[in-house]
């Protein structure tokens, strides 16, 4: 009996594509690089850890900057 091979989606695709380094995350924020890695682990930006280097979700890091522009109004 033939078995057929796994099926995979790529739904987590898109979600990997969107992903941010910290150095991408800091140059959007100008912010230093070590100042990302702290909020991340401080958890005021929501991280996710991949092989020990935080991954910031681009949508959170919209999040974050809009709520830094309402802070600073």
């Amino acid at each position: 009996m033939k078995t057929k091979p796994p099926t995979t989606t790529n739904a987590a695709i898109p979600l990997l594509s969107n992903l941010l380094t910290t150095e991408e995350a800091a140059e959007q924020l100008k912010l230093a690089a070590k100042t990302i890695r702290a909020l991340c682990s401080s958890r005021s930006i929501t991280a996710i850890r991949v092989c020990r280097r935080w991954r910031i979700p681009a949508e959170e890091l919209e999040r974050f900057k809009r709520a830094r522009l309402s802070s600073a109004v």
